[in-house]
């Protein structure tokens, strides 16, 4: 039996720079036609795509309570450290999804994210 696995080639894509990424907490970044949310949580920073795996509704008025991200539309809550979906009184099952998190890194004071390429 032979397994065929597609990679998808990557890039690093500097998303802007870390002071003021910080400053604002919050920011929405379009990469190749694809939004990102960009969340500086205690001086760290995490990047996603800024929709919800659930309902795919945008995440950038989702409320932040320490490192969990609470979407606004129904209330799911994901872990900002793994992306998954963590059980709560409105949704118990693990059908929601997990978040799509991008690896990061910060040089020379710009943050960037390593995107796939459109294809």
């Amino acid at each position: 039996m032979t397994v065929s696995v597609e990679r998808q080639q990557q890039r690093l894509v500097p998303l802007g720079a870390v002071g003021e990424l910080g400053r604002s907490k919050r920011s929405v970044v379009v990469v190749d036609g694809q939004e990102l949310l960009v969340l500086c949580v205690r001086r760290r920073f995490t990047v996603l795509e800024n929709r919800c795996p659930h309902l795919g509704l945008p995440l950038d008025d989702a409320r932040v309570v320490g490192r969990t991200l609470v979407c606004s539309g129904h209330g799911y809550k994901y872990a900002l450290g793994d992306g998954g979906h963590v059980p709560g009184w409105r949704c118990s099952s693990g059908d929601a999804g997990r978040l799509v998190l991008l690896p990061t890194r910060v040089e020379d004071g710009v943050l960037y994210a390593l995107v796939g390429l459109p294809g």
